[in-house]
């Protein structure tokens, strides 16, 4: 019996910058033998693929997506060997019983994140063991990994909100501590207002999360869903707490949880071939004198980034809090730059595909002319 364990479950990579920044991966290969075996060598394996056969539309249990198997290309390939015969001999002699053999894998910044949670796009990482006989034969075992980027920006919390009037109607801000949100985790949504219309009463508040694919290559195209909605009452004014600063705003507040499936919700990333980009639309009801309703409508872009466990070490954190500020920033939705294409984070690996369109090379990232900066808030309104 073979089989490979990590030390962690996720293998966390800080993102590219200027110069080429490594993840370390400690784990062990197990072998147990129960009699006398010939082995020849023991490999590990690293592999990344990556496949994309875009829909129009999300695929679901109404819509399924039917694989295009040939689609599905290598991009990354490392190898370990643990045992290499000595010279003149083909094989050398295990005897019984259990075998470790420890590795630590260095995975560079460049080598892009799992992307799972929809069939016509993944990008997965596969770790397998492989022990090798006198003639040839092998026996393998293999699992899936996830690899994901650790980003300095997260580390700071800076309030994300818009506030806005109506003449003669209402004064109203909406509100987030932090536009950089923990994958399936929660956020709280501020709410204020100052009527200036007698008799004016919210009557409901809808919160929609957005999420928006985007692919350059072989077509442009996009598509969105919605992963999360939430519709709530608000209190009445009476019963609504009042601010403590010079403007007396009436005040109330909404958790919104978030999907902790990837199948119902992706992360922020703008960094591969698909860009994922999040907005939280808001539109609040009005209640007018006469009976008649009215709206407002806004929206603040969100970021829903992975996030490293508190189980890591101390040191681990530290060496995420010292890296220069030459790191790659938290993904750009407007604003992102070229990066190199899948392919070229391993442009030695021979079996990359190189040919006619439908398996030539992944598409390339697309490009804008600024430089990377997170997105106006106030230009979402």
């Amino acid at each position: 019996m073979v089989s490979c364990r990590l030390d962690q479950n996720t293998i966390w990579i800080p993102t590219a910058g200027h110069t080429v920044k490594y993840g370390h991966a400690p784990g062990k290969v197990l072998l147990c033998l129960s009699e006398p075996t010939r082995v020849s060598d023991i490999k590990l394996h690293l592999e990344g693929r990556y496949y994309i056969n875009w829909d129009t539309a999300f695929p679901s249990e109404s819509h399924r997506h039917y694989k295009a198997f040939w689609k599905e290309l290598p991009f990354h390939h490392d190898v370990w060997s643990f045992l290499r015969v000595s010279a003149g001999r083909s094989a050398t002699i295990l005897g019984p019983g259990n075998y470790e053999f420890p590795f630590e894998m260095c995975l560079p910044g460049r080598l892009p994140e799992s992307m799972t949670g929809v069939d016509d796009y993944y990008i997965q990482y596969f770790l397998r063991a492989q022990i090798y006989g006198r003639k040839g034969e092998s026996v393998a075992t293999s699992r899936e990994i996830s690899v994901r980027k650790v980003y300095e920006t997260p580390l700071r919390t800076v309030p994300s909100s818009i506030e806005n009037d109506w003449p003669n109607k209402i004064m109203y801000q909406v509100s987030i501590p932090t536009p950089i949100v923990q994958f399936g985790g929660n956020i709280r949504v501020t709410y204020r207002f100052v009527p200036l219309l007698k008799s004016l009463n919210v009557k409901t508040i809808r919160s929609v999360i957005i999420e928006t694919h985007t692919v350059s290559r072989p077509f442009h195209a996009s598509r969105s869903r919605e992963v999360l909605t939430d519709v709530f009452d608000p209190p009445t004014w009476e019963d609504m707490d009042i601010t403590t600063d010079d403007r007396c705003w009436y005040q109330c507040s909404r958790l919104l949880h978030l999907p902790k499936s990837t199948r119902q919700c992706l992360q922020s990333t703008a960094a591969t071939v698909l860009q994922v980009r999040h907005s939280i639309q808001f539109s609040i009801t009005l209640l007018n004198p006469d009976g008649h309703l009215s709206s407002v409508r806004l929206s603040l872009p969100i970021f829903l980034l992975f996030c490293p466990p508190a189980s890591i070490s101390r040191q681990s954190l530290l060496d995420i809090a010292t890296w220069d500020e030459g790191e790659e920033a938290l993904p750009q939705y407007s604003d992102h730059v070229h990066d190199a294409k899948l392919v070229e984070t391993c442009p030695e690996n021979p079996s990359t595909h190189e040919g006619h369109e439908s398996n030539g090379k992944p598409p390339e990232y697309a490009v804008f002319d600024s430089a990377s900066e997170i997105p106006s808030y106030w230009d979402t309104v």
